[in-house]
């Protein structure tokens, strides 16, 4: 069995890059599951429908097959992973292919949400930062990378972003076993995550 770190926080939180952090000094050993990767396929909706769907409401992930993709992993099946396209919001028919390894770190926004997942995880952990800090890094991230303006992304973060936030994300943090910054030295909570799964796992993971 694969030992399983769980992450999430806000979006724009600092989770993505602790989660590849830990795949960076576990290289090898680790492998990746993003559960952005499973959000559910719009392709039957128009274009403008899908633009108005809440991406941050748990509807609106398939964590069903996440779930069950990360049960695999943790125990040692290979997964193939939906690929999904944010200027179009759908899944684009192609698969990423994730090998089985010794640690599997999965993050998402929602990923203590589900009690489901939860249970998978053999350390969860919650990025904690100041929202302020979330729609700066999503702004300067959308408009380089998902073809948005900033006015988009400002009303989005308004309307969608900070509710559910508020609603479903920062009350996970309570099923967390470890709470680390996003805002502060991503080194030291790397070190943090790092020393208290080789404590959990009687050794280096």
């Amino acid at each position: 069995m694969a030992f399983v770190v769980l992450i999430a926080g806000v979006s724009g939180s600092g989770k993505s890059a602790l989660a590849a952090g830990l795949a960076e000094a576990w290289l090898g050993r680790c492998a990746p599951l993003c559960v952005d990767n499973y959000y559910r396929d719009l392709a039957h909706l128009p274009m403008a429908e899908r633009a108005l769907t809440n991406f941050d409401d748990p509807a609106a992930i398939d964590h069903e097959m996440a779930t069950l993709h990360l049960r695999g992993l943790a125990a040692g099946s290979g997964i193939d992973t939906p690929v999904y396209s944010f200027a179009t919001h759908t899944r684009t028919g192609e698969v990423t292919h994730v090998e089985p390894a010794p640690v599997v770190v999965a993050e998402g926004i929602l990923a203590l949400h589900w009690p489901e997942m939860r249970a998978v995880a053999d350390l969860r952990v919650f990025v904690d930062c100041p929202l302020e800090l979330c729609l700066r890094r999503r702004i300067d991230r959308d408009t380089r990378e998902r073809e948005r303006t900033e006015a988009d992304v400002r009303r989005q973060f308004a309307e969608q972003v900070e509710p559910m936030a508020r609603r479903y994300v920062l009350p996970s943090a309570r099923h967390a076993d470890l709470t680390v910054r996003g805002d502060g030295d991503l080194g030291g909570s790397l070190r943090i995550v790092m020393a208290e799964a080789t404590t959990r796992n009687g050794g280096m993971p």
